[in-house]
C-alpha cells in the first residue's frame, strides 16, 4: 500500500504542512513527513509543482501549495463534512481565511522582525485586516451547538484555524485578546485525542508561526 509523503522545509514547518499532518492523523491513515534541507532543495525545487514546499506525494502524483493539500486530504478521508452544503461553507471559511492571510502576511512578517518596516503601522494593518475576517468566525462559533465551525465533526477548516489560533495567541497576544472564543475553539479542537498526541509528540511544529 502506498504511504503518503509530505516534503516540507526544514528551517520551518509552514502552516498549511502542520494543518495536514494533523489530518492525516486525525484520519488515522500512516503518512511519511521528510524534510528537505538546502542542499537537498536544489535538486528537489525542479520536479515541484510551483517550484515551492510544501508537495504532498500521493500515488497519483505530487500536489503542490499547502491549501490544496489540505482540501485534498480533507475530502479523501472524509474531514471536508457531511453533506455537499456543509462543504461547501467549509470551502468559504477556509477562502476567506486565506484572503485575510494574503492581506496579513507581510505585517506580521514585519511584527516578527523577518522584513523592515513600521511596526506600529504593521501592527495597525494586522489588527484591521483581523477585524475583517475574525468577527465572521466568532459568530460561527456562537451559533454552533457542538463547538465545531460546521456540522457535527471535527473538519479540516477546525484544524486549520486552530492551528492558526495557538500561534496567533502565542504571538500576537493582545490583537487577539478581542476574540477569545477563537483561544476557547483552538483548545476544543487541540485537546482531540490524535491531534493532542502529535502536538505533545512534536514540540518543535509548534513553536514557530
Amino acid at each position: 500500500e502506498f504511504t503518503p509523503k509530505i516534503f516540507s522545509k526544514m528551517s520551518r514547518v509552514c502552516l498549511y504542512s502542520r494543518v495536514a499532518f494533523q489530518l492525516f492523523e486525525l484520519a488515522g491513515v500512516k503518512y511519511e513527513k521528510v524534510t528537505v534541507d538546502h542542499e537537498s532543495w536544489d535538486a528537489l525545487k525542479e520536479s515541484c509543482p510551483y517550484k515551492k514546499l510544501p508537495v504532498l506525494l500521493v500515488e497519483d502524483g505530487k500536489i503542490g501549495n499547502g491549501y490544496s493539500i489540505c482540501r485534498y486530504i480533507a475530502i479523501k478521508h472524509g474531514l471536508s463534512g457531511q453533506t455537499h452544503f456543509e462543504s461547501a461553507v467549509i470551502d468559504s471559511i477556509a477562502m476567506e481565511f486565506l484572503s485575510y492571510q494574503f492581506k496579513a502576511v507581510e505585517s506580521f512578517e514585519i511584527l516578527l522582525g523577518r522584513k523592515e518596516g513600521d511596526k506600529a503601522l504593521a501592527r495597525d494593518k494586522f489588527d484591521a485586516e483581523g477585524a475583517k475576517f475574525f468577527p465572521h468566525v466568532v459568530r460561527r462559533l456562537k451559533q454552533s451547538t457542538t463547538g465545531f465551525l460546521v456540522g457535527e465533526g471535527c473538519t479540516w477548516v477546525d484544524v486549520l484555524l486552530a492551528q492558526f489560533s495557538s500561534t496567533m495567541v502565542n504571538y500576537r497576544r493582545n490583537s487577539f485578546a478581542a476574540y477569545p472564543e477563537l483561544a476557547t475553539h483552538s483548545e476544543f479542537i487541540r485537546s482531540i485525542p490524535k491531534i493532542a498526541e502529535w502536538i505533545e509528540a512534536n514540540p518543535h511544529l509548534n513553536s514557530h508561526p
